[in-house]
């Protein structure tokens, strides 16, 4: 992991907890965001990380190092406050910063200038205190990013910024997590940045279930209280364990399966996870991991195994089928379908004449598809042509069920309701819109995995 604090607790004077039994795990290459409002914590939490301030209790490591003063080479870090001398120009801020990380010259030249490209620094001769705030806390996050850190500490970077460059810089940072590994946590106060995280805390586990209704949140797992200790306790105790210490033991997961294949994919990946857990902690009590496995073994006769590999394969028919629908987008936004309406071009009319067109296209599609797939990389068909005909078929009409949007005329308007329950657009006769929100609680479930 590269950050864990476990029960921390931080109180400044005599004044009320800032941090009250706080927990945080941050992976390899994932992005962790904290988001709320001033004072309630955001900075205290991200000063204990780097060592600037210390918990009152509770442990802090970093990089699996419980005491992280040696190891200030590994995270970049950007205050709150812009924090750099005025006096120094750009350029001398970022070469300062550069030897403080035993960076030699070519290093530092080279990230000084991919640095004033990426972030629009202003001349880099240019004295600090003759930039505005925007362009000096550019100038910050440059000095936390010049030494490609494993670890970047951010503390609200994107204040100040305008969108285009906030969303480039965003983009960046998901680039270094997936292809270099870097970890980052970051504080911020836009709730729309928050949804680019790979992870955020909640307060609760209702704030969670919240969260998920609104869209905000795929999944939500929740440890009980003192789970490590009735784990190991059901472990060893085995078939006499009490009730109590199988709830203690149990995990309770809830997921927004309106996305199936997301849905089942998370499914999958929380079980292996689950499972190679169990194996671990099986091997260090120098037990046989292997008997965590479940005692099945598959042997397919035809296809895979793996449901992915099927899942693919039908994707691939199911989104090509996707970009047939937007000539009937263009059409509506251009407002070609209501001066057809207006010339007697009623909904059967257009119904009938989609599905006919679309059955045609769909057909050269996926004959196109097969004589590719058959023709040039050999792959070999084992049952009915018919059959897989017919399933691509309907897996390329369900694509564009999906992407299409289902219509109602009436009171001289015509509103548009989204295909899918992500929410919609109406739009009234006189032409204004705005969006909707549906309301997704009955479609979350609860799932309960026990080993």
């Amino acid at each position: 992991m590269a950050v864990t604090i476990r029960n921390g607790f931080k109180r400044y004077g005599n004044g009320g907890l800032v941090l009250k039994d706080f927990d945080m795990t941050v992976g390899i290459g994932e992005i962790y965001g904290l988001l709320g409002s001033s004072g309630c914590g955001k900075t205290t939490v991200l000063s204990c990380i780097v060592g600037l301030r210390q918990l009152d209790s509770g442990s802090v490591a970093v990089f699996n190092q419980p005491c992280p003063n040696n190891q200030v080479r590994l995270w970049g870090y950007m205050p709150q406050e812009v924090a750099l001398l005025d006096s120094l120009s750009v350029e001398e801020t970022l070469k300062y910063f550069g030897m403080l990380y035993a960076m030699d010259k070519i290093q530092i030249n080279e990230r000084i200038n991919f640095l004033t490209t990426f972030l629009e620094l202003p001349i880099i001769n240019q004295p600090i205190n003759e930039l505005s705030g925007g362009q000096k806390r550019r100038v910050s996050l440059a000095a936390a990013m010049i030494h490609n850190p494993k670890l970047l500490v951010l503390d609200e970077p994107s204040v100040g910024l305008d969108p285009l460059l906030r969303q480039s810089i965003w983009k960046y940072l998901h680039v270094i997590c997936s292809k270099f590994g870097t970890s980052i946590i970051i504080s911020t106060h836009y709730a729309e940045e928050i949804r680019l995280c790979h992870k955020v805390p909640v307060n609760s586990y209702e704030e969670g279930q919240i969260q998920i209704q609104q869209g905000e949140t795929t999944g939500l797992i929740e440890f009980p209280e003192n789970y490590v200790t009735h784990f190991k306790n059901r472990m060893a105790f085995g078939n006499f364990v009490d009730n109590g210490t199988i709830l203690g033991s149990t995990i309770s997961i809830r997921l927004d399966e309106a996305n199936l294949v997301l849905a089942i994919w998370l499914k999958k990946t929380i079980m292996d996870k689950y499972l190679a857990y169990v194996g671990n902690a099986l091997a260090a009590c120098s037990l046989n991991s292997h008997i965590s496995q479940p005692p099945l073994l598959f042997h397919p006769v035809y296809g895979s195994t793996d449901v992915f590999d099927y899942i693919t394969f039908m994707q691939i028919i199911f989104f090509i089928s996707m970009g047939i629908t937007h000539i009937r987008v263009e059409d509506q936004v251009a407002g070609l379908e209501d001066r057809d309406y207006i010339c007697g071009v009623y909904l059967w009319h257009q119904l009938i004449a989609a599905f006919a067109t679309q059955s045609l296209m769909t057909l050269i599609q996926i004959g196109s598809f097969l004589g590719i797939m058959c023709g040039l990389y050999g792959m070999v068909m084992n049952g009915s042509w018919l059959t897989l005909v017919g399933l691509m078929f309907m897996s390329s009409f369900a694509g564009l069920s999906v992407a299409a949007r289902r219509f109602t005329r009436g009171g001289g308007g015509v509103s548009f309701l989204g295909g899918v329950g992500g929410g919609g657009a109406t739009i009234s006769a006189a032409g204004s819109s705005k969006l909707k929100e549906v309301d997704r609680l009955e479609r979350i479930p609860t799932v309960s995995v026990k080993f």
